[in-house]
């Protein structure tokens, strides 16, 4: 197989926990990769402009939240059609505590 096509050096930078932008340098000669990165490294700023957003998915649940726990899971409950309801996935389907209504 002929490698000749292929870059010998690249380097990727990613710019706001990769939401925003990538920056790719690609060069045969170390030289010219080192010149090319030092290049890219000026243009972008040093710390992100905006922050890196957590996932919502990977959030806990916090003591000062409105909505129930379920005892089961103790994870947050999150508002349903008919009532707060777990988020929890078990063997069978979805966790079924349902608070009582008040």
């Amino acid at each position: 197989m002929d490698d000749s096509s292929f870059p010998t050096y690249q380097w990727s930078k990613f710019i706001n926990g990769g939401r925003d932008e990538q920056f790719v340098v690609r060069s045969n000669s170390i030289e010219d990769f080192k010149l090319q990165i030092s290049n890219i490294r000026a243009m972008i700023p040093a710390t992100p402009q905006t922050p890196v957003v957590t996932p919502q998915a990977t959030l806990q649940a916090t003591p000062t939240s409105l909505s129930p726990i379920c005892p089961t899971h103790n994870k947050e409950m999150r508002p349903g059609k008919f009532g707060f309801y777990c988020p929890t996935k078990v063997d069978d389907g979805w966790c079924q505590y349902r608070p009582v209504k008040k």
